[in-house]
This record gives structure tokens, C-alpha cells and sequence, in this order.
């Protein structure tokens, strides 16, 4: 919430102000998932190889054996480079506890996605189909139905 007691998420959704279920999903989409990155306080170099650890996870659908070997062996590589990457700055164990807070971001990250899902599955039912990203030829059904 702002100093101006606004919520920025909220003010993109007008038409949700009696919807309880939005309220809650849109508060910790765009406003209480942020807090515990803040909290985090990444460094670059955090930041670019988680991102390439969740860009190698290996459960996407359709993907070959080959596929998700070869992922999973980039996933682990990146993994390592983090660890060592935190012992080196902060210790071995003080590194290997931060390696365990970047993945708790990674796993806030998931259900982050979860929640944005849900809302914008009811969103989709239950609001009119008015805005411009609902438009999209199939995006939204092809992004609900998402495995990965």
C-alpha cells in the first residue's frame, strides 16, 4: 500500500471492489509477492542465475527424455555456480543458507503464479471480457492451461 493508502493493484481492477476472492489474490500477486524479493535483497548476479535455473527446469510438457537430461544437467550446473558464488562472498555456510533463500524465492515464485492463475481464471468467468489482453487470439486459454 502507498503513503496515499492506494494499492496498486486494485486500481487497474475497478470492477473488483466487492470481490473478496480478487481483493485477496490481487494483494499478493502485485503487492505481498514483492516484499519478500525486497527482503531478499538479490545481488545481479543472484538474480541472473536464478532466473536461468527456473529457465532450465526440466517438467516442461512434450519435452524429449534428451530434452529434460540435458536441462536438469544445466539446472544443477547453475545451481552449483550460485552456491559457490554465496560461499565465496559470505561463507560456506552462510552461502549454502543463501542458496536456501534464493530457492524459496523460486518456490514463492510458483505460487505466485498459481495465485495469478486463479485470479485470472475468475477473472475470465466472472468479468467482462472487455480488456484489450483477454483479446488476444488464445492467449489467455493457452496460459490457464499451462503445465510448465
Amino acid at each position: 500500500m502507498r503513503k496515499n493508502n492506494i494499492k496498486p493493484a486494485l486500481v487497474i481492477m475497478k470492477n473488483i471492489v466487492n470481490d473478496d476472492k480478487m481483493i485477496k489474490w490481487s494483494d499478493y500477486v502485485y503487492t505481498k509477492s514483492v516484499v519478500h524479493f525486497k527482503r531478499v535483497a538479490l545481488t545481479e548476479i543472484e538474480f541472473a542465475l536464478l532466473i536461468a535455473i527456473i529457465f532450465t527446469k526440466s517438467n516442461a510438457k512434450d519435452l524429449s527424455p534428451e530434452g529434460k537430461e540435458l536441462l536438469l544437467d544445466e539446472s544443477i550446473k547453475y545451481t552449483n555456480i550460485l552456491l559457490r558464488y554465496n560461499q565465496r562472498r559470505l561463507g560456506l555456510l552462510e552461502g549454502a543458507q543463501r542458496l536456501d533463500e534464493c530457492f524459496r524465492l523460486i518456490n514463492r515464485s510458483i505460487e505466485n503464479e498459481y495465485t495469478l492463475r486463479l485470479m485470472l481464471s475468475h477473472q475470465q468467468k466472472y468479468y467482462s471480457m472487455s480488456m484489450n489482453y483477454f483479446k488476444c487470439s488464445n492467449f489467455m486459454k493457452k496460459f490457464l492451461e499451462r503445465s510448465d
